[in-house]
């Protein structure tokens, strides 16, 4: 005898024994059950043709085809002698019902929101079946390893992986921390230009239709959402997956000067996960349709715009990559990857935290504010440091441990000057300064400013720095303190001082050459005599042709 407990889907009525036929088809089968079966009344479809999977947060819908009333009963196969009824109703004919929202099980009867195998039996007047109901309440979660990440050629390296056994029609999307929640749909050519931007507010059940630039005024706009279901076939074990319209906003005209809170209609009962958004234009009849993909987090979560996710390499199956620029600020770094998958048939995403501990150190020259042309930056080695790169004045680093302390060794002409020390926390950005001098050079010739000169800086016997003076006949080195020679180069003459600089002070050198135009190249004189002489050979030439040409007239 099996025994039997009947719940309703608000409250426990009790156990009670029940006849095992009852539960079980006798001489009728689900594949001529005249039932149709849906996730809201636009979904139904015949049982003989598919069964609906379901998830949490579903709810069954029905329609009998039969021509009297039949009593439903839904139920959760708890083991191979018990069988819990969750709800039962009677369905009159031809009559749109939805008689279970999936996921009450769990306030009511615990166990059986970990059941897969439920049954919707069908009885009546001399009907009596048994539809096999799939319920998946628990997903498959897959994990995420693998994590690394460092910097290579000025862009952050990350790299992950998560395991996958029994998830499939993965989609990996990688966000920053800042993620954006509203996306724009470009105005269609013909319909005026611009965007529309859709801002969902789910407090409310509305969206935010937003419009930039210009469209026709006569343009109506509206959306519809899309996603996946899947369904059972009859004897077999595969599943068969049918893209259903889930929710239609309501018709706005774009040519609306402020912003429309726009109300959406759903027909089914919102599931996480990937939707396809179709936004519709209509002009006066003529209609353009654009696509674009959304993630769905729940029925009041915010949706995320797949099409704003970071660039990812696929290493293989489930390896991948990401390169982005080292300078991205903290919040715009990939912080969340977003999993989405399927699994039997339902899909489920999952969020990860990618947690990514990187610090850096800017470094500014005092109390010049120069840029690091020849100062070199290391670290100080470190074993918490994993990965480290010198990038437009900073230091980026990836570190295992926070709070750091971290040195740095300051390098000029492959000497070490200067050490800094600070303690870097994840995306902290302290700062250290490198006391420089400054030599002032001023080049002239005549008392004139000199800008075509050359001006190297030697530091023993290596040159360092060489430069070109700007127009006002100016250069300027910023080195560490101590002894340099300045050597100024122009039309073959060389003037050099010799320089004792101090940290935080300015040293001035004076270049006055007296090159006399005379010793500079001379004017191209021959070639201008040569173009002279050409033009007035053929000048000549035209004025006797001319002549003997009125003189053969004249006569």
């Amino acid at each position: 005898m099996l025994v039997v407990a009947s719940l309703s889907a608000i409250s426990p009525i009790g156990f009670h024994f029940a006849n095992l036929n009852r539960f079980h088809a006798s001489g009728q089968t689900f594949q001529n059950a005249s039932l149709e079966l849906g996730y809201g009344p636009n979904s139904l479809i015949p049982a003989s043709v598919g069964i609906p999977v379901f998830a949490n947060s579903d709810k069954m819908w029905v329609m009998s085809n039969y021509n009297t009333t039949v009593s439903l009963d839904l139920g959760c196969q708890f083991n191979s002698s018990l069988f819990v009824v969750m709800v039962g109703e009677s369905v009159q004919p031809k009559t749109i019902a939805s008689i279970y929202s999936f996921g009450a099980a769990s306030q009511v009867y615990p166990s059986c929101q970990f059941v897969q195998s439920w049954i919707l039996t069908v009885n009546g007047s001399n009907i009596s079946a048994s539809i096999p109901i799939t319920y998946i309440a628990v997903p498959y979660a897959p994990t995420l390893s693998g994590l690394s990440a460092g910097f290579s050629n000025s862009q952050l390296v990350v790299n992950f992986s998560y395991n996958q056994l029994y998830d499939y029609n993965d989609q990996l999307c990688l966000l920053g921390q800042d993620i954006s929640h509203s996306f724009a749909i470009n105005i269609p050519s013909g319909f005026g230009a611009g965007v529309v931007q859709i801002a969902p507010n789910m407090n409310n059940g509305t969206v935010l239709i937003t419009t930039t630039s210009s469209s026709s005024n006569s343009t109506v706009f509206w959306f519809e959402l899309y996603t996946t279901y899947s369904y059972a076939q009859p004897n077999s074990t595969g599943l068969v997956s049918y893209l259903v319209e889930t929710s239609q906003s309501f018709p706005a005209l774009l040519s609306r000067v402020t912003p429309a809170n726009v109300a959406i209609e759903n027909y089914v009962s919102i599931r996480p996960g990937r939707y396809v958004l179709r936004a519709f234009f209509d002009n006066a009849g003529n209609l353009s349709v654009s696509e674009t993909n959304i993630l769905i987090q729940g029925p009041q979560s915010p949706w995320i715009w797949l099409g704003g996710c970071y660039p990812l390499t696929q290493n293989s199956l489930n390896s991948y990559t990401s390169r982005t620029s080292i300078s991205e600020s903290p919040s715009s770094r990939p912080q969340n990857a977003m999993l989405m998958y399927d699994y039997k048939g339902v899909e489920f995403y999952r969020e990860f935290f990618l947690n990514l501990s990187i610090a850096r150190v800017g470094f500014t020259t005092v109390p010049f504010n120069a840029t690091l042309t020849k100062i070199g930056v290391s670290l100080i080695n470190n074993q918490a440091i994993t990965s480290s790169e010198f990038y437009n004045s900073s230091m980026y680093l990836v570190s295992t441990q926070f709070p750091l302390k971290v040195g740095f060794d300051f390098t000029f002409a492959g000497q070490t000057f200067g050490t800094g020390y600070t303690t870097i926390s994840p995306n902290s950005q302290p700062s250290i300064n490198i006391p420089l001098s400054e030599i002032l050079a001023n080049v002239t010739n005549n008392g004139v400013p000199l800008p075509n000169a050359t001006l190297t800086l030697q530091h023993g016997s290596s040159i360092v720095l060489s430069e070109s003076p700007n127009q006002q006949g100016l250069v300027m080195f910023y080195v560490p303190a101590g002894n340099y020679t300045v050597v100024a180069s122009y039309s073959g003459a060389t003037i050099s001082h010799g320089l004792k600089t101090n940290v935080n002070e300015t040293s001035n050198a004076f270049f006055q050459f007296s090159v006399s135009s005379q010793s500079q190249s001379p004017p191209d004189y021959v070639t201008a005599l040569i173009v002279v002489s050409v033009v007035g050979v053929f000048g000549n030439l035209v004025v006797w042709l001319t002549y003997l040409r009125r003189r053969k007239n004249y006569y």
